[in-house]
């Protein structure tokens, strides 16, 4: 649940969630206006999650290996 502050006509809420697996969500986004009776809004939403891609391993050189297996200041 966020407080929105709308100063403008248009706002866009960007909304972060981790999806686990593949597939089709429905989502229901409920808007409450806390100021005037009847402004409310309900959205009813059908997202298709695709598969998480495939990334390539991370090469590292051996300059890194060896940063990594150093002493750091907190040691």
């Amino acid at each position: 649940m966020d407080k929105l502050v709308i100063k403008e006509k248009e706002h866009v809420k960007e909304i972060k969630e981790r999806m686990t697996k593949a597939g089709t969500i429905e989502l229901t986004l409920l808007l409450r206006n806390d100021s005037y009776r009847g402004f409310d809004k309900r959205v009813d939403l059908r997202i298709n999650v695709l598969k998480e891609a495939q990334r390539a391993p991370v090469e590292y050189d051996e300059e890194d290996l060896q940063a990594a297996k150093a002493p750091s200041l907190m040691q």
